[in-house]
Order: structure tokens, then C-alpha cells, then sequence
């Protein structure tokens, strides 16, 4: 098998066992429901549209690598300016049939966004909501949540936003659920008329393993329940004013809800798992964190034996919301106590409580707080197997003695209490020649605002000529100063805005501080990419000639534009009339000039992303330049002003023997030259043969035959667990999605998670992997929090 054919493998292979991520299953959703569908005789499309951001910042860079494959199933993918848009532009999905000249019988709709991009798509999402959905089309939400912050400016859980608009939620916990409520969540949203929702957690999403495949794993069942017919005249039901929302509402929140709890009944969506014949305690969750329950029972030493016999039933939720009464109650029965575990607030817990509040006898229910109004489940942060035990430990040993519990306790007592020594850090920072190490520097006495992007991390780089004041929501860049700056002194304001962001809604900041007529810079920030998520060319944007020009039409005072390759503006008509050309050498006299500007400047910073660069440059779509830079060790003083002047992480520091010295490392240098800036005779210039790459020193050879053999062999037998870690960008992630690749194709079957997020590359973050291998069928309930692969013998 070529790489190719196994790269497509886990799209094209109708039947048997893929290995994907959970962001490849979500590729592979749209494909599987248009294979269903023509097995169904009904001639449907797909139409694919969101945001990237983390946890699906790739998703738009796989469906991009599988567009060949989308187009032989009819599936178009256009990626949103922004997530409302994209939202609205789904919305046209299912009213496609209102025009004339239909091609389908019906168009299936996935729209893909983060946290914060849902939050902003309210407002369209509340609109396409009561509109609903065509019983042939369908509409399917992947609502990426990042509970941790790992990669986002605060905590995401999507669920309160989404039940807001009454969508119902499906809340997957591993690569075999997202394929399988994939496809329940298209027939859930035609059989009940509504958008449906995908939650999609970190662990998920950056997690893989292998799945079952097959034509007819998914057949929903339809049931028996005739939802009353929609309250709107067809002819009138696609206009959105008071004589028709009025009647829709009762409409989205009652009958379309009560429809979806009688699809996932009939589904088994939700399942007790657990249900002994005298049970005294009865433990909910959903998802991912039903994983890291069943991780935490197992690593407690108890089995499903030891919990029927002291009365454990245990609930897990496919769909948490609604919550299903029938499901609910019949948990509930005879029971003492119910535990409700989930991530953030109490969003089922609450549920659960209001559904059993009138029972005469009901249980007593816990969850964020227990019976004394004591914290129990952490609500700041994600949710981890040790956090589910030390909260579940003390209630499991009420119901007998367990000595797995107390032992599991003593461990993670132990673990807390020892004093890690602290071993060397290395902070966050920029790649080396990133444009931002020069274009977010300030002089002295400026003052400058953040936000959404690489240029971020100017609050941690610890840098003063770098220093942010507040960071705002993406589109908010600007805006704060409008309200702040009539009531201080400081008289003007810097603001960093990525192109990315400009594009996306930043420009809509622009105009409010035109209108108010602030006084401030909007230094753009024009690197070509949005390079937090995967380096994708941004949606809608303009180039920088284009960009002159609108900056202009809205009323900006000065454009000064500053690059590092002035050769593609030597033709001056190219920008807008009054814009100031500058190299980046002149940058100091860009800061100047534009916080001399009367009311609102724009300073345009035109340089790629060094990574994405980098990345082209590898790929053969870039010439690799033959020059490099050098340090004679024995003429550098070892002053550091190089590294200083360029914040560049390729100059490093070396002990010699002539004492402590800088050097390039070249194998991670990007050829940006900022290192020259520094006051230095000790660079030596040296050109290559153009194609050559870097220079080379003389390979060192080991004195070796053969590889030794290891100090000890260890016996396999029922699965292991490798743990891979390494600085981000060396490769780490690879070698781990290699491993679950071979053990795929060995008949193994593995679950895997890779610890990624926001600028893990080459900072105090370790790269992590993988998940179990094992053979026999796919591991269902492993939830891998650490990061480890386990899994028995695999071949190479």
C-alpha cells in the first residue's frame, strides 16, 4: 500500500478498521452520510463552512488535502470570513429549495467553529434555528470547546450557548462516537427539523484511534412519534417577522426538542451501562468525561463486578441536551444518591434536578457541590481522572470496603504533597524570524493593545519593548481604547491586529475608532496567514495595495507601510495616494510618524510567517536562500546584543573555550537576518550552492556495528502503553501517528492523544503520545489523559 491510498484510506475505506483523529472523523462524516444517502436512492449534496481555531484549527487543512475525495461525493467546502457568516451561509443550505432549479433533492450542511466563534454566531444561529431544517437536507453544528484554555484566551464549554438556541447536543467521546453520532446527528436534525450539535472537546479532537466502518454500522431508527406539523404556511415560513416567529417558538423549544428525545430512545443514544438490581448510588456522565470515568474506576481497581455488587448504575449520555425524562427516571429509580459529572458549570446536573424535583422520594443529586454546599467537581479548568477520583473515592467507600480505592487515594495524596525540584524552563516565545519580533516592538513611553494571534505572546515573552496593556476578543481589537482613552492622559494607542483578524471582523474596529474619532495606530500585522491554526490563507483578504485603499475609504488619517522586500511596491501606484513606503530598518521612524498622526493611523507590517515559510520552502513553492549566517566564536564577545536585537531563538548561547560565546544554530534558522541588527564583527557571511541548504559540518560516525541490545525485555501480553515526549516541532506528534499507522495496518487497535495547544512548539510544553494498543475489537472506554499509548505487540 502506497502512502497515498493509506492517507485516503480512512475517507475511502467503506468497510473494516480506519486509524483518524477525531478531527479526520468529523472530515469523514459528510462522506459517510452522502454514501448513506445514495444507498438510500436520495440524491443529496454536503456543504461544508466554518472558522479554524483550536480544538479543530486543522479540520479546513484536511478537507483541503481531501477535496478530490469531497467532489466525487458532491461535498463543497468554502471556508467562512467568519463563523456568523459561515453560520448564515448553512442557513442557505436548507432554504436552497425555495429557488428555482434545484440540483438535489436536498443539501446536508456542517459548520465548524470554536468557542468564541459560536458565541459570536448567536445571533445567525438563533435565526437558522427557527427556520429548522429540510427533512431531506439536515444541518450539523462541530462546536470545538477548549475547557482548559489551552490554545484560546479563556475557558470554552459550548453547550449553554447552544441550548439557548435549542439545538440539540450530541457529546461524542472518541473517534468511533464522532463517526456514529456524525451520522445519528443528520438523521436526528431531519427527523426533528433542527440544527443538531456536535460537542467536540480537546482530548477528542486532538486524540485518534481506530474505528469500525461499514455501510450499515448506522441504520437510525425512525420512531413512532408525528411531530405536530410546523405552525407557518409554507409560503410564509422563510420570512422571519413576528406574524411567523411567534408561532415558531412554541415550535423550536417544545416540539422539535421532544422529537429529538424520542430519536435518541429509540437510538439508545443513552445507555445505563450499569444497572444492578438493588442500586443505591447512580453515577451520570457524558462524552470524554465518561471516559476519564470509567479511567478512573479501572485505575481504582474496580471492576464492573465490584460495582454491581455494592449497587453502582452508571449513566452515560450520547445526548446532553435535552435530557431525556424517560432515560432519566428510569435511572433514577431507587436510588439513594446520584453523582452528575461534567466539565464547567452544572449543565445536566441542573437538568437532572428540575426532571426529578417533584418525585416524592427522589435522590438526593450532587455534582459542582455537594449535599453540604461544599465544592466537589471543579468547575475552572478541564476535568481529569484524578480529579473524578478524589471527589468519587470517598462516596464509593461508603457502600463498602474497597482497597484499590485507598490505595489509588495514598497515591495521588503522595503525588500532590512531593516537592517537584524545578528544572530549566524555556518560556514562550516567537519562531525564529518571525515577523513579529520586529513589528510589535515599541519604543519608549508607547503604549500598545493585543489580541487575537501569534503576536499574543508578547505578554509572556517578559520583553518591555514588546508589552501589551489588555488583551480583547477577535474583533475587538481597537475598541477598547474608543471607551478608555477620553478618560487618562495618555494621549495615543498602538494597536496589533493580524491580517487574519482584519479580515475576519477587525476591520469593523477600524471604522468605530474612525466614527469615534480616536487617536491611534492600528499596526497591521501582514504575515499572509493565520498562522496559529495551520498557516491557511485568510478568508476574504486583501493585499496590501487593496488594504491602502480601504484603510483609506474609511477615513484613516496616515498609511504608513513598512516591508521587508520593498521590490513588489517600487511601482508606486500600486498603493493607495499618500502612502508611505518604509523598509523595516525604518521602523523606529514608522513608530514615530504614525503616533505623530491626527486621529486614526494605520502602520502595515509586510512580512510572511516565518513557520509557513519555512514550510513552503520545504515543499519546493519557495526558493531557499543560499545565504547563512555564522559567528566566529573567537572574535564574538558573547555580549548578546544579536540575540537582543532580533528576539530570535536560533541565537543561542555556547560555552567554548574561550569562554561563553553566541551562535546560530542553523538547523532551525529561518534566514531572517535580524541578527545582524546587533553591533557585532563576529558574523561571517557564507553562501551555498543554491539547492545545498545549509552549510554542514563534518558528520560524526559511531563506532558501531550494531545497535546494543536493550538492558531488559519486557513480556507483552494484554497491551502496553507508549509514552513519547520531545520539545514541539521535532517531530514527536509524527513518530506517535506513525506508530498508530503500523499498528492499524498489523490488525492492532489503539487509541491515542497528542498533548497540543498554544505555542508548543519549541517552549516548556512537551509533545505527547499515545494512546492503547491491544488486539481484539476497538477499545471503547479508554481515555488517555497523560498522553501514553498502550497496546500489545506491534510490528514495525
Amino acid at each position: 500500500m502506497n502512502t497515498e491510498n493509506y492517507l485516503q484510506r480512512k475517507y475511502t475505506l467503506e468497510e473494516g478498521t480506519i486509524y483518524a483523529t477525531g478531527v479526520q472523523a468529523l472530515v469523514r462524516i459528510p462522506i459517510d452520510q452522502r454514501r448513506l444517502d445514495r444507498r438510500a436512492h436520495l440524491n443529496t449534496a454536503g456543504f461544508i463552512s466554518g472558522y479554524e481555531g483550536s480544538p479543530l484549527a486543522t479540520y479546513d487543512l484536511h478537507l483541503s488535502a481531501a477535496k478530490d475525495i469531497l467532489a466525487q461525493h458532491d461535498i463543497i467546502h468554502i471556508p467562512g470570513v467568519n463563523e456568523e457568516l459561515a453560520v448564515t451561509a448553512i442557513f442557505g443550505t436548507q432554504i436552497a429549495h425555495i429557488f428555482p432549479g434545484q440540483k438535489f433533492d436536498g443539501i446536508v450542511g456542517f459548520w465548524y467553529g470554536k468557542g468564541p466563534g459560536l458565541d459570536r454566531s448567536m445571533d445567525a444561529l438563533k435565526h437558522a434555528a427557527f427556520i429548522g431544517t429540510k427533512p431531506t437536507g439536515g444541518a450539523l453544528l462541530f462546536a470545538g470547546d477548549d475547557p482548559n484554555a489551552k490554545s484560546s484566551t479563556i475557558p470554552y464549554g459550548s453547550e449553554f450557548s447552544l441550548c439557548a438556541v435549542g439545538t440539540p447536543i450530541l457529546y461524542p467521546g472518541n473517534v468511533q462516537e464522532v463517526l456514529d453520532f456524525g451520522a445519528h446527528g443528520v438523521a436526528m436534525s431531519r427527523f426533528c427539523g433542527s440544527w443538531v450539535a456536535l460537542k467536540m472537546v480537546n482530548n477528542v479532537c486532538d486524540g485518534g484511534g481506530t474505528a469500525e466502518v461499514a455501510p450499515d454500522r448506522i441504520a437510525p431508527t425512525i420512531p413512532e412519534y408525528e411531530r405536530p406539523p410546523v405552525p407557518v404556511p409554507p409560503s410564509e415560513a422563510h420570512m422571519l417577522w413576528p406574524k411567523t416567529t411567534i408561532p415558531l417558538e412554541s415550535h423550536v423549544f417544545h416540539h422539535r426538542l421532544v422529537a429529538a428525545c424520542h430519536y435518541a430512545r429509540a437510538n439508545r443514544l443513552n445507555d445505563i451501562v450499569l444497572n444492578p438490581g438493588r442500586a443505591r448510588l447512580g453515577i451520570v456522565a457524558a462524552g470524554a468525561t465518561y471516559r476519564d470515568l470509567r479511567q478512573a474506576l479501572q485505575e481504582m481497581g474496580l471492576s464492573e463486578t465490584d460495582l454491581r455488587q455494592r449497587g453502582v448504575r452508571l449513566l452515560r449520555l450520547g445526548m446532553i441536551y435535552p435530557v431525556d425524562r424517560a432515560i432519566i427516571e428510569e435511572f433514577a429509580r431507587g436510588l439513594d444518591d446520584i453523582v452528575v459529572i461534567e466539565e464547567k458549570r452544572s449543565f445536566i446536573e441542573s437538568m437532572i434536578r428540575e426532571l426529578l424535583y417533584e418525585w416524592p422520594q427522589r435522590p438526593r443529586i450532587v455534582g459542582k457541590f455537594d449535599e453540604h454546599g461544599e465544592p466537589l467537581f471543579p468547575i475552572a479548568g478541564a476535568l481529569s481522572a484524578d480529579d473524578i477520583t478524589t471527589a468519587l473515592a470517598p462516596r464509593l467507600l461508603g457502600l463498602g470496603e474497597f482497597p484499590g480505592v485507598h490505595n489509588r487515594l495514598d497515591e495521588l495524596r503522595a503525588t500532590r504533597s512531593r516537592q517537584m525540584a524545578q528544572g530549566p524552563v524555556r518560556l514562550m516565545n516567537f519562531c525564529s524570524g518571525c515577523p513579529h519580533n520586529r513589528s510589535t516592538r515599541l519604543l519608549e513611553g508607547q503604549l500598545a493593545g493585543g489580541g487575537i494571534g501569534c503576536h499574543t505572546l508578547c505578554v509572556v515573552t517578559g520583553q518591555t519593548e514588546r508589552s501589551i496593556e489588555y488583551i480583547t476578543q477577535m474583533g475587538g481589537e481597537g475598541a477598547v481604547w474608543i471607551g478608555a482613552g477620553p478618560f487618562v492622559e495618555h494621549s495615543h494607542l498602538f494597536q496589533n491586529l493580524g491580517d487574519g483578524t482584519y479580515a475576519h471582523s477587525g476591520r469593523l474596529a477600524v471604522q468605530a475608532a474612525v466614527a469615534a474619532g480616536a487617536r491611534m495606530t492600528f499596526k497591521i500585522l501582514y504575515n499572509r496567514g493565520v498562522a496559529m491554526t495551520g498557516g491557511q490563507e485568510p478568508a476574504g483578504n486583501l493585499d496590501v495595495p487593496e488594504l491602502t485603499y480601504e484603510l483609506q475609504s474609511m477615513g484613516v488619517s496616515k498609511i504608513i507601510v513598512v516591508a521587508e522586500d520593498l521590490t513588489p511596491y517600487r511601482r508606486r501606484n500600486r498603493l493607495a495616494p499618500g502612502v508611505v513606503l518604509m523598509s523595516r530598518e525604518d521602523m523606529t521612524r514608522a513608530l514615530r510618524d504614525s503616533e505623530a498622526a491626527p486621529g486614526v493611523s494605520a502602520l502595515i507590517f509586510d512580512q510572511p510567517c516565518a513557520a509557513e515559510r519555512r514550510r513552503r520552502r520545504r515543499r519546493g513553492l519557495e526558493i531557499t536562500p543560499s545565504r547563512w549566517m555564522l559567528i566566529n566564536p573567537e572574535v564574538c564577545e558573547g555580549c548578546g546584543d544579536c540575540g537582543k536585537k532580533s528576539n530570535c531563538m536560533s541565537v543561542i548561547p555556547i560555552q567554548t573555550e574561550f569562554g561563553p560565546k553566541t551562535a546560530v544554530h542553523l538547523s532551525s534558522c529561518n534566514q531572517d537576518y535580524s541578527c545582524l541588527d546587533g553591533d557585532c564583527p563576529a558574523f561571517i557571511e557564507v553562501e551555498t550552492e543554491p539547492g545545498t541548504g545549509m552549510p554542514q559540518p563534518e558528520p560524526t560516525f559511531l563506532d558501531i556495528e550494531e545497535p546494543p541490545e536493550p538492558n531488559e525485555k519486557v513480556a507483552l501480553t494484554d497491551g502496553y502503553t507508549i509514552l513519547m515526549t520531545g520539545i514541539g516541532g521535532t517531530g514527536v506528534l509524527t513518530v506517535n501517528a506513525v506508530l498508530a499507522a503500523t499498528a492499524t495496518l498489523d490488525g492492532k487497535h489503539c487509541v491515542t492523544l497528542d498533548q497540543i495547544g498554544a505555542a508548543n512548539k519549541a517552549t516548556e510544553m512537551i509533545g505527547k503520545s499515545i494512546g492503547m494498543f491491544r488486539d481484539g475489537p476497538p477499545v471503547a472506554s479508554a481515555s488517555i489523559v497523560c498522553g501514553a499509548v498502550r497496546g500489545n505487540r506491534m510490528s514495525s
